[in-house]
């Protein structure tokens, strides 16, 4: 008798358990969840200004700062698993290692960036220039929607940037001249360390690229059974109508939008 009376309390606790564990998970079900704040790369940098300000560091020194809390974090962790720094290292470089294999690289991106464009019937540059184009639908009902024409929300856009720019420049003890032409100065630098990683010169490497392009052209064109002159004809064509299109959908002349265009890639 005492042990069906055991037995049953044992039961009784089991179905009241498992009721109360229902009635959590039916509150957790209804609770809203909260929504997931995705900040713009803009938003991002200057909340990352603000945070350097507030700590009273430059930009570059609270980067400097960062690096060498996550160096010493690093390190503890390294000790705690019983390891040096060097034994650690070689153990993260390859989980990181696996997990980036796995992961697609820039090539990885381009080709298939390319193959959107063949299946298309494009080049890589009518595809960049397409997805453009729909950028600037985008960008439309943007300035729609803030009560704005495109060119206002183009103009404050651009009045942002600047005094964006301007204020980047003044922290590194440059004129906006200054900034821009050393910016120019990397970007031209780092074209030649690739050109000379592939022991080439600029000029050489400039060439090559536009041989690759070319070659690429060609090899669609065939595919379609034209001459490569015959598919670029086809490729300016649809680009024109597209460009109409897009053009009258924005309430644009044809040479407005092309202007519009010009304007966005600067």
């Amino acid at each position: 008798m005492k042990k069906l009376l055991i037995i049953g309390l044992v039961l009784l606790l089991a179905v009241s358990g498992t009721v109360f564990a229902s009635t959590l998970n039916a509150e957790k079900a209804v609770e809203p969840k909260e929504e997931k704040v995705v900040l713009t790369k803009d938003e991002y940098l200057e909340a990352f200004e603000a945070k350097a300000e507030s700590k009273g560091m430059t930009v570059k020194e609270y980067k400097t700062y960062l690096a060498e809390q996550e160096v010493a974090k690093f390190e503890a962790i390294a000790v705690k698993k019983g390891m040096t720094v060097e034994e650690y290292k070689a153990l993260w470089s390859k989980k990181k290692t696996s997990k980036t294999n796995k992961t697609k690289s820039k090539e990885d991106v381009r080709k298939a960036y390319e193959a959107k464009a063949e299946s298309m019937g494009m080049t890589l540059e009518e595809y960049k220039e397409y997805l453009a184009e729909q950028k600037v639908t985008k960008f439309a009902a943007i300035a729609e929607k803030k009560g704005m024409t495109v060119e206002e929300y183009k103009a404050v856009l651009a009045e942002q940037k600047v005094t964006k720019f301007a204020a980047i420049a003044e922290k590194k003890g440059m004129t906006v001249e200054e900034y821009k032409a050393a910016l120019a100065e990397q970007k031209e630098a780092k074209f030649a360390a690739i050109a000379a990683k592939k022991g080439m010169t600029v000029e050489e490497y400039k060439e090559v690229l536009a041989e690759q392009k070319e070659a690429k052209i060609a090899a669609i064109a065939e595919k379609k059974g034209l001459t490569v002159e015959e598919y670029k004809a086809m490729l300016e064509e649809d680009k024109l109508e597209r460009f109409k299109e897009k053009a009258e959908s924005m309430g644009m002349t044809l040479e407005e939008f092309k202007e519009y265009l010009a304007g966005l890639k600067k």
